[in-house]
């Protein structure tokens, strides 16, 4: 089936020496479908343009950081500049690791090691990592434990999530806001 929005890539090549052929000239048409390389090709620019702006977004922030704290070295503007660059690079280490797991899975080179762990064991560390970031922008971070929730999850994996989800909460959500996380379970298992 072919539909309109289907990309061919139409070669035609003359057949020499044909003796039958006095007027009319044969050809052999090659038609190869070229749309799957076509959408991969636009999912690969899309791709590299996001992570160009993940990893430039940050870097600029670094940058100009460190170059306020260089041009007025004084303590005040270390102590505010510094933790904020400090946690920006966290960020780009972060992002780098995950495009490197990104790849892994791609080549069915990552391993999952599911066992049963508590949510709230996982989030703690997650969110006391978030806590500057959330309070340099006036945000409130809470975790509300309704009750324990226990999960089989590879704990790195389900990490990264979660990670992921607080880090665009936090930059997603307005000076004076809140960004609450709620554990709770629900059914029977």
């Amino acid at each position: 089936d072919v539909c309109a929005s289907d990309l061919f890539r139409v070669s035609v090549y003359p057949v020499v020496g044909d003796e039958e052929a006095s007027t009319a000239q044969r050809v052999v048409v090659f038609a190869d479908d070229q749309t799957a390389l076509v959408r991969l090709d636009r999912a690969r620019k899309e791709f590299l343009s996001n992570v160009s702006h993940e990893l430039r977004t940050p870097l600029s922030s670094i940058k100009l950081m460190l170059e306020t704290v260089l041009e007025a070295p004084d303590e005040e503007a270390r102590e505010l500049f510094l933790p904020q660059a400090l946690s920006q690079v966290d960020r780009l280490v972060a992002l780098v690791g995950q495009l490197l797991e990104q790849a892994r899975a791609e080549s069915g080179q990552l391993k999952l090691e599911l066992r049963e762990i508590d949510l709230e064991e996982v989030l703690r560390p997650i969110l006391s990592s978030f806590e500057p970031q959330a309070a340099n922008k006036g945000i409130s971070l809470e975790l509300v434990p309704l009750r324990p929730v226990r999960v089989e999850a590879d704990p790195d994996r389900l990490s990264q999530v979660f990670v992921n989800l607080v880090d665009n909460a936090l930059r997603h959500t307005t000076s004076g806001g809140r960004v609450k996380i709620e554990l709770d379970a629900h059914g029977s298992d």
